[in-house]
């Protein structure tokens, strides 16, 4: 074995490796919603057994087992559906898998299909063909790449659909929640858009291999390291913050009964009430409910005995914010008045933050710059003198 085959069967072992310690560590960690902790598993062990087959070839073990290598290849038409059933469960709730689901196993089949002659024919043919493919003179023409692109082209349609349901449900959210589903949220939507990039990457990767006319060995390393980082990535997260790895969504269904049964009063409002507006901010500047990291729009109308569709009306109408928006100003404020006391000076500004309500470092610098056009740090530095 020569010394470049060595080190990339040190790199797909260690990936292998770390792939099977995350799945242990999901398992064990038991946190969050057991479907969509079953689907994630999934992936990372279809994605583990493509490495695997890397391993197969790259130490000579094919030779004894030719069949494994390409056993799996399969399945990798189905991370694309796998994942979209893994952004429905964590957003709602109450989902369910219906038998029309079953639709989305059908490149499945179709990867079988493209298979179908390798399972077929000998042993010692086997061994042949992935000795050419791999190490030898076979080269990646055109058609080859599109239909070795297929998989890919599928995960990429699924993840890109998936986005879409992220984003709008974030949208909708910052109409009732003040935090950390929209954290949540962000991280999620953040984690499928390096995905989508990883995939493309890979993508590209096929399309080099038919320019420079690589073997598929040459190739294939490059997914592996994708893998590796899409691995590392949701290893990392998952350490620095597993209560938004593992979050589980608050749902609004709540607010929506009650909407409904004074449906006929919000629609008859034409004006907003002043006297409402200036009980509002009141509520807001001495019952400080928004140091609540938790709050949400619901409650907030309780507090006030109006609606949640009133509540949401006036923010948007008076103050022309989401109400996401809107109690986050409030967190800003009180931030801006803490930090500069004597008592919190010994504070960090993130223990400062989690006073007023914030309960994430990475959030509350952006909604503190996005606001001030200043992040905390230099906020402290321009008004420590005064």
């Amino acid at each position: 074995m020569d010394v470049i085959n060595l080190i990339r069967l040190s790199f797909v072992a260690a990936t292998i490796i770390i792939a099977l310690l995350l799945i242990i560590a999901t398992l064990v960690i038991k946190k969050g919603i057991k479907k969509a902790n079953i689907a994630i598993i999934t992936i990372i062990l279809i994605y583990t057994f493509s490495s695997l087959s890397s391993f197969l070839m790259f130490s000579g073990l094919y030779q004894e087992i030719p069949t494994l290598v390409l056993i799996g290849y399969p399945f990798v038409f189905i991370i694309g559906p796998i994942y979209y059933f893994y952004i429905q469960v964590l957003l709602h709730k109450n989902f369910k898998f219906k038998v029309y689901h079953l639709l989305n196993l059908i490149p499945l089949l179709y990867g079988f299909y493209i298979i179908k002659w390798f399972l077929l024919v000998s042993f010692d043919r086997k061994i042949s063909a992935l000795t050419n493919a791999w190490f030898g003179g076979h080269k990646i023409g055109l058609s080859e790449f599109i239909k070795y692109s297929i998989p890919n082209l599928i995960t990429l349609i699924y993840l890109i659909i998936s986005l879409i349901i992220i984003s709008k449900t974030a949208q909708k959210l910052k109409k009732d929640s003040s935090n950390t589903d929209i954290e949540y949220l962000s991280w999620l939507k953040n984690f499928t858009i390096l995905y989508i990039i990883l995939v493309v990457i890979d993508v590209i990767r096929l399309g080099l291999t038919v320019v420079y006319k690589w073997n598929a060995g040459e190739g294939e390393i490059i997914t592996n390291v994708l893998i590796s980082i899409l691995i590392l990535y949701y290893i990392f997260q998952t350490i620095k913050s597993p209560e938004l790895v593992f979050h589980k969504l608050s749902t609004i269904d709540e607010t929506k009964k009650d909407e409904a049964l004074k449906e006929n009063e919000v629609k008859s409002i034409v004006k907003i009430d002043t006297d409402f507006l200036t009980k509002l901010v009141s509520f807001m500047e001495k019952e400080k409910p928004y140091l609540n990291p938790e709050l949400k729009s619901h409650e907030l109308a309780v507090m006030l005995n109006v609606t949640p569709h009133y509540l949401s009306k006036v923010i948007n109408h008076e103050f022309h914010v989401n109400f996401y928006s809107f109690v986050n100003t409030y967190r800003v404020e009180e931030f801006k008045s803490k930090v500069l006391i004597k008592e919190n000076k010994n504070l960090t500004l993130s223990a400062v933050a989690k006073t007023v309500g914030f309960n994430s470092k990475s959030s509350f610098n952006r909604i503190f710059k996005a606001i001030t056009n200043s992040t905390p740090r230099e906020y402290l530095k321009q008004n420590t003198n005064l």
